[in-house]
């Protein structure tokens, strides 16, 4: 035997358990960012409750990024509200997701650190960011198509029909995606690793990953990508009341 010892991670004790889907070398990390897409079911009641059990016990420092007013777009879509309406709107919906979710950020003691999408969009990080991706989807074939067909797939999901709105609906989810990029553009270049709740960005950050240079650096790094099963051992019901979504 060699004298190396295996780190012996406390079990889940909801219904659900985290798997880890890629090889990302996040052990030794001090932080881990997890990205909140507020409906998300991956970042909703019994599951999230499963992903903070299983950052609290692998990492010294927990970001929340609460990607809440992101949603706006979405608002203005089916909504018809404009910027400031739908502005509060999806500000409201971070306020109440924090509030369903507190059992579950509990778990995360002091080390939880809980980042509104206000406070990292707002910044001039973001809009030197936001400027460099706009200009990058005019000039590269891949990087476009890789945004075009991303959105070709949220228009399409669910067999929605949007008739004479798609174009609407298109202007929205790409000011959606660049906005979400140029975000993680430099907040994921921070030392750490990052946890998406999803993989229908790859895409992107592969087209991405093909540009040198330090602004896409955030692109070039492995994404901790995790998926949930159910947890077998539990016999209990599930947690209920503040981790379920609203309805």
């Amino acid at each position: 035997m060699s004298g190396s010892k295996s780190i012996q991670y406390p079990g889940p004790t909801g219904p659900y358990k985290v798997t880890q889907k890629n090889g990302a070398a996040w052990k030794g990390a001090e932080e881990v960012r997890l990205q909140i897409s507020i409906g998300n079911p991956g970042t909703e009641g019994d599951k999230f409750y499963a992903l903070c059990e299983w950052a609290a016990a692998r990492f010294p420092r927990v970001v929340l990024v609460v990607s809440d007013t992101l949603q706006r777009y979405n608002v203005m879509f089916e909504t018809l509200a404009d910027h400031e309406r739908a502005l509060a709107v999806s500000r409201q919906s971070g306020d109440d997701w924090l509030a369903r979710s507190s059992a579950a950020i509990d778990l995360l003691d002091s080390k939880a650190l809980v980042m509104r999408w206000e406070e990292v969009r707002l910044t001039q990080e973001t809009a030197e960011a936001e400027t460099r991706l706009r200009d990058l989807y005019e000039c590269d074939d891949g990087f476009k198509t890789a945004i075009d067909e991303t959105v070709q797939a949220f228009a399409t999901r669910g067999e929605r029909d949007l008739g004479s709105d798609r174009s609407i609906y298109e202007t929205h989810s790409k000011a959606f995606l660049l906005e979400e990029l140029a975000v993680f553009s430099w907040l994921c270049m921070r030392a750490g690793v990052d946890s998406y709740a999803g993989s229908w960005m790859q895409g992107v950050f592969n087209a991405l990953r093909a540009h040198e240079g330090s602004f896409f650096d955030a692109y070039r790094k492995d994404w901790v990508q995790v998926d949930f099963t159910r947890n077998k051992a539990y016999l209990g019901p599930s947690f209920g009341g503040a981790l379920e979504m609203a309805a």
